[in-house]
């Protein structure tokens, strides 16, 4: 790898990795249009305590950083089914199975009418990072990581 932008966390090793955070982005909860929280203005994690979870490639507890939730853990999450591509996750959701806390940069459920996606208040942003090895020599990757940190923002993305 020389470089890798990606939401953390990654699912990759990253020993002899440096991990670069460039921005936050809040989350909201994508629900099946005629879920009871739909027509939420925003909810909070004890809202959907209890609820299915699309688990992403590193579980149902990966949407939770480590320690995140001492003070605020809604309780246990159920993990829902297992899906590993994101247009099937949409038709899990959309069926009522399952639903999913997503990036709010992540415009894809907005594609379709049967999904409702609902700011989440009191939950951890999600990062977007950027790894290099640690001391790559490639001229190259210092100047992306430069360009990355000046360009790669949240208004920008």
């Amino acid at each position: 790898m020389d470089v890798l932008v990606a939401r953390a966390p990654l699912f990759v090793p990253t020993d002899g990795a440096r991990v670069t955070v460039l921005y936050e982005e809040p989350r909201m909860l994508v629900v099946p249009a005629d879920h009871p929280l739909s027509d939420r203005k925003s909810v909070s994690p004890n809202d959907f305590a209890g609820e299915e979870f699309i688990c992403p490639h590193g579980g149902a507890r990966s949407i939770y950083p480590t320690g995140a939730y001492q003070e605020h853990d809604p309780g246990p999450i159920s993990a829902g089914p297992v899906s590993e591509s994101f247009e099937d996750r949409l038709e899990l959701i959309a069926g009522g199975h399952a639903i999913a806390v997503l990036p709010v940069g992540d415009r894809r459920a907005s594609l379709r009418a049967d999904l409702v996606a609902v700011p989440v208040v009191g939950f951890p942003a999600s990062e977007v990072v950027v790894a290099s090895r640690v001391g790559d020599p490639n001229p190259l990757v210092a100047e992306f990581l430069r360009t990355a940190s000046a360009h790669l923002t949240a208004q920008a993305a």
